[in-house]
């Protein structure tokens, strides 16, 4: 179908060119032409009637071209995909070359097809990563201090008994009057605020200093702005606040029934064990799905700050690019809002939306080269059966554990097998992950 007349490698990229077989060449520009020719409208004569060289006269050769181009430009990447083991390469990307047409003319045709190359990556410690969530168990009190919060939100407020003390969990009607270097400042006073201590509503130490108080009392409290206050006059600056404690109020709990459960929760459970069991699977999921967050935060941190690349392939970064763009897209629709609509309120243009996106890809991309180089380094490789573990896993999601009819069984197990290499990928990242986490916490 061609033979290689050049191969090159510069600038982050493999290039190709090829001289086209002239017998496929000929066919394919045949074939266009006889098509164009049946479709020539001239007066006097029928459509598909025109004489052969008249008919000829009054086709755009430089369409005609490229329609016959384009014919050939797919059976011939996959064939040189294949031929140069493109493929399994590991320097060497397949997808989206570049193809370009060197010569061309009614008997030869000369392509181009420019590959882009891996980046070479220059890893850094990480082994030295600080910060790693662990997987911690949830404990039955945990799920008990969850139900209280349940029930907590049917409750009513009621003096506490004369005499009482502040306590964390007790709401504190207070009246308060802060100052930074002797001075007022705004926002810095209120009367009769409701504040429930322990919710770290405040400042840190706030709520702290004020446990113990007494109704009627009056304290000094010495605190110091978090330097990362979102107000930046005040960060950092020490504050006084002169606070005085009007009433002590704690929650008074509804009876804790199964049925007022199931009312607060639009549930049906049968009874608070089944509730309780359900409440910890779900405290322990969202538990790991917020480590999960955090610790891809922390490893997309790694990855841009202290891992070098040579380049981001182009072919990635628009593909990331435009994904990211589907997704905000499918986003808006499901509120029924346009892009354009979104981008109006957001007060941004089109061009920052993908400036936005772009910075957002080419994080997620560096992430992902990083893991594939940390895997290669650690020689982590995932099985066959654990490939195909997965995509059991996955049908089992899809069928909510219920059996299928063997056509559809079969019909969503072939689709995932032609995802394999997508699962193999996203196991082998998953197993670089957890022993990145691993060995960071070990140390």
């Amino acid at each position: 179908m061609f033979k290689i007349r050049e191969k090159t490698n510069a600038d982050h990229k493999v290039k190709y060119i090829v001289d086209v077989n002239e017998k496929n060449w000929n066919e394919a520009y045949q074939k266009k032409l006889n098509a164009a020719v049946k479709n020539v409208k001239i007066q006097g004569f029928r459509k598909g009637h025109v004489p052969y060289q008249e008919a000829i006269k009054h086709i755009d050769q430089i369409g005609l071209f490229d329609r016959a181009v384009n014919q050939l430009v797919q059976p011939i990447y996959l064939e040189l995909v294949k031929q140069e083991k493109i493929k399994d390469s590991e320097t060497v990307l397949e997808e989206n070359p570049e193809v370009s047409v060197v010569e061309i003319d009614d008997k030869k045709l000369a392509l181009s097809y420019s590959f882009e190359t891996i980046p070479e990556v220059k890893v850094g410690d990480y082994l030295k990563i600080n910060g790693f969530l662990s997987e911690t168990p949830v404990k039955d009190e945990d799920v008990q201090t969850e139900l209280v919060r349940i029930f907590k939100s049917a409750g009513k407020l009621v003096d506490k008994k004369e005499g009482a003390t502040l306590e964390k969990g007790d709401i504190a009607f207070l009246d308060f009057s802060g100052e930074i270097d002797n001075k007022a400042f705004e926002g810095g006073k209120a009367k009769n605020y409701e504040l429930e201590i322990g919710s770290n509503s405040f400042i840190p130490g706030f709520e702290d200093q004020m446990v113990g108080m007494k109704v009627g009392e009056k304290r000094d409290l010495n605190l110091t702005f978090p330097k990362d206050y979102h107000e930046k006059t005040y960060a950092g600056k020490p504050v006084l606040f002169k606070v005085k404690l009007n009433s002590i109020k704690e929650v008074q709990l509804p009876e804790m029934t199964v049925e007022k459960l199931n009312e607060l929760m639009k549930t049906q459970y049968k009874n608070l064990d089944e509730a309780k069991e359900d409440i910890k699977k779900r405290m322990d999921r969202n538990q790991q799905e917020h480590a999960n967050q955090m610790n891809t935060m922390l490893l997309t941190q790694f990855a841009n700050e202290d891992c070098q690349f040579s380049h981001i392939p182009k072919s990635l970064l628009d593909r990331e690019v435009n994904l990211l763009y589907q997704q905000f897209a499918n986003q808006m629709q499901q509120i029924k809002m346009s892009v354009e609509d979104a981008l109006k309120i957001q007060n941004q243009t089109k061009e920052q939306l993908y400036q936005r996106l772009t910075e957002q890809a080419t994080r997620a991309i560096k992430l992902v080269l990083v893991l594939e180089e940390i895997g290669d380094l650690e020689k982590i490789s995932v099985s066959e059966a654990e490939i195909n573990q997965e995509i059991e896993e996955r049908i089992k999601e899809i069928s909510n554990n219920q059996e299928l009819p063997k056509e559809q069984y079969d019909a969503i197990k072939n689709y995932f097998v032609t995802q394999k290499e997508l699962i193999e990928s996203m196991l082998t990242n998953k197993k670089v992950v957890d022993l990145i986490i691993k060995k960071n916490l070990a140390r």
